[in-house]
């Protein structure tokens, strides 16, 4: 490697862990600040599912009632994390919505990213006009959707563009929905920066604590995801149970892909061996409120990030809250490569063995990234072209044998 190239790479190259995987990125904490209600003015802001942040004060919500994009000023004191006041200003009716469920600021396009349990769907919408502007191709395992229960969720990864989105619980393929001696098994979908899937992961969520006398709806599922700046992926569970008096119950999981299976090529998982994810429980509340969006927010005078949680409120039956939270640990979406105005970050992944190239855009620096243990680049996206090749997020993992005992999901008879 020439003088030039490392001089370059000195100057700003921020790697982020020396091993393979998220145990080596500092561990995340989430505490909780304060419950805000928000106000919808003559908006008529209701039924609000998915959350995302644009910048400043400003919010992306989505109505899982109205098919409405409602846009939020919401604002967060800069040292405690408190939503001091909330508020929405705007909305717009995005066009061939019916249920919506999760929304993904996309800051590259100025468009959103939208689920839809109905179809079910994914769909890039301009936020000013609501004109669908891109419809994703879904697995063909998404025809296999209970009612009520598919694609609940969406977020866009901020540092390689990848989407990853869910089911709420188990395609009828895939095994029973969750009762109170199992929860249900959802497949954690990913989407490249193009849209092109590349890879499902079995997910867990937990058994409903309760069967009460007071409500038929129990339910235990996943309501959420949201994708970490440095490649980590949160899991927002909802559950609605408990005796006599039924309680609904978030809690909120850090997803470790570590010797997980990839079923993408499973068609059902019903009666097939594989390996889930793995989960480490974060957060949780019970405050009889129906949260089901989740957003990272602005980095808070410690350095610590706010994190946001919205809740449907049923049309007016349930609360109209924002949960004010933090977390900790998270690292930025970048460093900064000074001469080339490069922003880079590392997370050391397992990832198979081939070896890629990338051209820098200084001099002829050539910089080498071996995917043995994968180091993954974070670029910013306007310069992300810039590379040559230009810079693709890495291919799913390789089949891994892994000690941990394979989950082997069957129906009773």
């Amino acid at each position: 490697m020439s003088r030039m190239c490392l001089t370059a790479l000195a100057a700003g190259v921020m790697a982020v862990g020396t091993g393979a995987g998220a145990a080596d990125l500092p561990p995340l904490s989430i505490t909780s600040v304060n419950l805000a209600g928000y106000t919808s003015g003559t908006v008529g802001a209701t039924e609000l599912s998915g959350l995302t942040y644009v910048g400043g004060n400003k919010w992306f919500a989505i109505s899982d009632g109205t098919g409405r994009l409602i846009e939020m000023e919401i604002d967060i004191h800069p040292v405690t994390g408190s939503v001091t006041s909330a508020s929405a200003v705007s909305g717009v009716t995005l066009a061939g919505a019916s249920d919506l469920e999760g929304v993904a600021w996309d800051p590259t396009t100025g468009s959103v990213w939208v689920s839809d349990e109905t179809g079910p769907a994914i769909r890039r919408h301009d936020p000013d006009t609501g004109a669908a502007l891109q419809t994703l191709s879904l697995p063909a395992v998404y025809a296999n959707i209970r009612s009520n229960f598919s694609l609940e969720s969406l977020t866009r990864d901020p540092s390689t563009g990848e989407l990853w989105t869910a089911n709420e619980e188990a395609l009828s393929v895939d095994g029973l929905v969750s009762t109170t001696t199992a929860g249900t098994v959802v497949r954690l979908q990913r989407f490249d920066a193009s849209g092109t899937p590349t890879g499902q992961w079995a997910y867990v969520t937990e058994k409903i604590s309760g069967d009460s006398p007071l409500t038929t709806d129990e339910r235990s599922g996943v309501a959420d995801l949201l994708a970490l700046p440095d490649g980590r992926l949160l899991v927002l569970e909802r559950e609605l149970g408990g005796t006599p008096l039924p309680q609904l119950t978030n809690r909120l999981y850090l997803v470790d892909f570590d010797g997980a299976t990839d079923v993408s090529g499973l068609a059902e998982l019903d009666g097939q061996t594989y390996t889930p994810v793995s989960k480490t429980l974060l957060w949780s509340t019970s405050v009889y409120t129906n949260f089901e969006g989740l957003g990272l927010g602005p980095t808070l005078a410690d350095g610590s990030r706010s994190l946001l949680l919205i809740s449907d409120d049923e049309g007016g039956i349930l609360p109209a809250r924002i949960y004010a939270l933090r977390i900790e640990g998270v690292v930025p979406e970048s460093g900064l490569l000074a001469p080339a105005g490069l922003l880079i970050a590392g997370l050391l992944r397992r990832r198979g063995r081939s070896v890629a190239t990338y051209q820098l855009p200084v001099a002829s620096c050539q910089l080498p990234v071996a995917r043995s243990a994968s180091l993954r680049l974070f670029v910013s996206p306007s310069l992300r072209q810039s590379l040559n090749p230009p810079l693709s997020p890495f291919p799913p993992p390789a089949p891994h044998t892994s000690s941990t005992p394979p989950h082997h999901q069957t129906t009773p008879d």
